[in-house]
Parts: structure tokens; C-alpha cells; sequence
């Protein structure tokens, strides 16, 4: 049973007994003052002790419990570019990690700040949060970063990692406050300015380590295990439904559900429960053009959460149409065997694309693709029919991207020529099999 639900049974329990509990005292303020080495002005900070006395059951039955801190601050506060990021790794004792806070501030106008949990500092997140830098204050404050509840092993190492956004420069950034002379014994700061992870020591602060609280609850209900990365189609046109599907397990064997973002910023996806490692799928049609990363994360029937998976990233395209049907060949429409004519035609493209052209004599022979060329370009083929008769040329298109016009209206062709006389049914036979043998008699033959 989820130990959340455990804890609320015990509440309900004692109060139906006849306890009460009173709301807790006036909380004793601590006022830091504390020496900014990077700011031109110093910062005062508020950090809230509360009594402990009989209510911390109440409390106790209402919230998660704090596990591991850091709350010496040196003065010492610390950035890092958008494509750097910070870390401090933990070690907890409990079996469920809740949320953290660390002790931090705004200057300028960042975007925001994703604070995640990971099992070693290249691992895909375990949980994340984002905070929009409208949630955090331009003073000294413990802000809190409430994620999905995860399951973790008491005794191993895990990782807070800060992922600031939108912060071009040092004036417009997210500052996280240090303790110096190694504060806490479990754990070490860790920076990666853009060539891989090293230990954080800088020398205005040397061996620190940064102001961070971790929350959780003993070991119960433990949350769904993270799915695989979506699998589906990754490419496709706007408008169109496309399936993807997921799967994952849980370590108590509970029912699971998957929700799936598409990343568009639309409604995420749940599907319904299943068994533990089955599959669940759902489909999404996206009506813009773009890139987009398509995730999932797993819920129990507790509704315990996973973190998100690794993303199948989606190319999702104008749709392509077809090139317009291509004019009627034009050129003579009568001529001699065994001589040159030449035919042209174009066709538009609506989408715009560079098309292939195709002519079809209707002896059996074609051109094959010509081009590519422009939509709207004419081209012009030539060909020579060796035996009298009657043909329809004809001219088909297709572009770029491989979608096919229809044929254009043919253009009538004959090659009208006929001999009653047997002799002259002879050379007619001859040239037609050696029609470059004899030019001049070729020609009195009107071919």
C-alpha cells in the first residue's frame, strides 16, 4: 500500500481518538547576512527554523520528511552559462525521494531553471521540475522543486543537477548559493562548463559544496520504473495521425499507465492501465511543421509517477501534393519515319517543388525522367519513329519527393506513309531495319 495512504489512515485514526494537535508556534527567524563575492551589493537571507515540539506528528502526517541538507552558506553565490550545468550529489536514507530545495536567486531576466535527479551525472534524468524565473525571487530563498515522487536505494549516490535556461550572460542568470571547507561529508559539487563533469573548486570558495535539502518518505509503494523511448513513425505530415507506443515495468508489479507529451505544447496523452511491462499506445496529429520530441513516463495504480524516458525525436512536414496534371505534348502531329521530331510540355507543381518529366511515344519506348526542372519550366524531348503508323505521346510527371502527376492528354502522332507497290514494301522493310544505310533513297521514300 502507498505509504502516503498509510500515513493519512494513521492521521485519521488519531484524530478520531481524540487527539488534536495545534497549529505550530511562531517560528524563530535566523537572519544570515551574508557577503556576496560575485554582485556588487550584499544579500539578506531568511532561513526559517521551526520549533520542534509535539505538532512535527502533525507535520509528520501532513508532508514528506527531510532526509539530507546542506545549510551552511558561505556567502558565496554561483552561475553558469546555458550551456554549462551545476551538480551536487547525495546520499539518501530514504526509499522515496520527493522533492528538493535549494537555496538560490534570480538576477535579470533568465527564462528559467530545470533542477532534475540523476543516478550518476551522464544518466537520462530519474525526475525533473522546471521553474519559470517568475517563480524565483531576486533575493536569497530556499525555493522548492516538488517533482514526480521516485523510488531510490538508501546508500547510493545520487545527483541534484541544475540546467538553467535562457541565460545569455552572467547578468541575466540563476545564482545557487555554497558552503566552503567540504560541509557536507556525503556528497561534492560538481560543475561541466562544456569538456566533461570535474569536482566544483573554485579558488574564492574553495572545496564547496551547494546549500540543497532533499525530502522523501521510508521505503513503500515504490513508483513505476522509467518506460522505453516512445517507438513509432518518425517523420510525417501535418495533419495526419500517427500511433506510438511504450512499455515498462514496475517493481511491485502494480498496474501501469502511460502518458506520452508530444512536445508541441499540446494536452499530454494518458492510456488506460495494464499489466506491468505490457505496452500501452496512443496517437497524436500535429498541425505544424517542426521537429518535435515525443517522451513518456509511467503512473501506477497508486498514481506514483516515473520520470520521463528518453525522447524519440518526430520531423513532421508541410504535406506534399502531387504535381498538376502536365500539358498536352505539343509538336507536329505528322511526320516520316526514321526522322527526327521534337515535343514539349511542363507542369506545375503546387507545392512548389522541382519536377521530373517523362514522354511516352507510344511505341513501347519512353525517355525516362528528365530533369530535375523548375515548376512551370518546359522541356522538349526528341524522337524518331522507325515504322509508319499512328502513336499517342504522352507526358507524365512527378517531383522531388516522388509523388506522380497523372498523364497529360495525348497528342495524336501518325507516321502516315504506305506502298502498294511490293518493291517499295521491300525498301520500306530495309530502311526500317537499316534506316541509315541509304540516305538518299531514304529520302525519295519520304522517310
Amino acid at each position: 500500500m502507498n505509504f502516503k495512504i498509510v500515513v493519512s489512515i494513521f492521521c485519521i485514526l488519531i484524530i478520531i481518538a481524540g487527539f488534536s494537535f495545534s497549529a505550530f508556534a511562531e517560528q524563530n527567524k535566523k537572519i544570515l547576512i551574508t557577503e556576496s563575492r560575485l554582485l556588487d551589493a550584499d544579500v539578506v537571507s531568511y532561513e526559517v527554523i521551526p520549533d520542534i515540539d509535539a505538532n512535527a506528528l502533525s507535520s509528520f502526517c501532513l508532508s514528506d520528511t527531510l532526509d539530507q541538507q546542506q545549510t551552511v552558506d558561505s556567502g558565496f553565490s554561483w552561475a553558469v552559462s546555458e550551456n554549462g550545468y551545476y551538480a551536487q550529489s547525495f546520499i539518501p536514507t530514504l526509499g522515496q525521494l520527493t522533492r528538493v530545495e535549494l537555496k538560490l536567486f534570480k538576477q535579470g531576466a533568465p527564462s528559467g531553471l530545470t533542477v532534475s535527479i540523476r543516478s550518476d551525472l551522464t544518466s537520462p534524468d530519474l525526475t525533473s521540475k522546471y521553474l519559470p524565473a517568475s517563480s524565483i525571487p531576486t533575493s536569497v530563498a530556499w525555493i522548492e522543486f516538488n517533482f514526480p515522487d521516485i523510488s531510490v536505494t538508501p546508500g547510493n549516490t545520487y545527483y541534484i543537477f541544475w540546467d538553467p535556461v535562457g541565460v545569455p550572460d552572467f547578468n541575466n542568470n540563476f545564482y545557487w548559493r555554497v558552503g566552503t571547507g567540504n560541509p557536507y561529508l556525503n556528497g561534492t559539487a560538481w560543475d561541466n562548463l562544456g569538456s566533461g563533469w570535474e569536482t566544483f573548486n573554485p579558488s574564492q570558495s574553495p572545496n564547496p559544496d551547494f546549500c540543497f535539502k532533499t525530502y522523501g518518505y521510508p521505503a513503500g509503494n515504490n513508483p513505476p520504473n522509467t518506460p522505453n523511448t516512445p517507438s513509432g513513425p518518425t517523420s510525417g505530415g501535418i495533419g495526419t495521425s500517427y500511433s506510438y507506443s511504450t512499455s515498462g515495468t514496475d517493481p511491485d508489479s502494480d498496474q501501469v499507465k502511460y502518458c506520452f507529451d508530444w512536445g508541441d505544447g499540446s494536452p499530454n496523452s494518458w492510456t488506460s492501465l495494464v499489466s506491468s511491462g505490457n505496452t500501452g499506445s496512443a496517437s497524436h496529429a500535429w498541425s505544424t511543421s517542426g521537429t518535435f520530441q515525443v517522451k513518456a513516463k509511467s503512473q501506477d495504480e497508486h498514481g506514483s509517477e516515473s520520470g520521463w524516458s528518453s525522447a524519440l525525436t518526430v520531423t513532421i512536414s508541410t504535406a506534399n501534393n502531387p504535381p498538376n496534371k502536365p500539358s498536352t505534348p505539343s509538336g507536329p502531329s505528322s511526320g516520316k519515319p526514321a526522322n527526327s521530331y521534337s515535343y514539349s510540355s511542363s507542369v506545375i507543381d503546387p507545392d512548389g517543388d522541382q519536377v521530373y518529366l517523362m514522354f511516352d511515344w507510344g511505341d513501347g519506348t519512353n525517355t525516362g525522367w528528365r530533369g530535375p526542372f523548375n515548376s512551370g519550366s518546359v522541356d522538349t524531348e526528341s524522337h524518331v519513329w522507325v515504322v509508319k503508323g499512328s502513336y499517342s505521346v504522352k507526358v507524365q510527371a512527378k517531383d522531388t519527393k516522388d509523388a506522380l502527376s497523372v498523364w497529360s492528354d495525348p497528342l495524336p502522332v501518325t507516321m502516315p506513309y504506305s506502298y502498294n507497290n511490293l518493291t517499295l514494301k521491300f525498301l520500306e522493310v530495309l530502311f526500317q531495319r537499316f534506316p541509315h544505310a541509304f540516305p538518299v533513297l531514304r529520302q525519295l521514300m519520304g522517310y
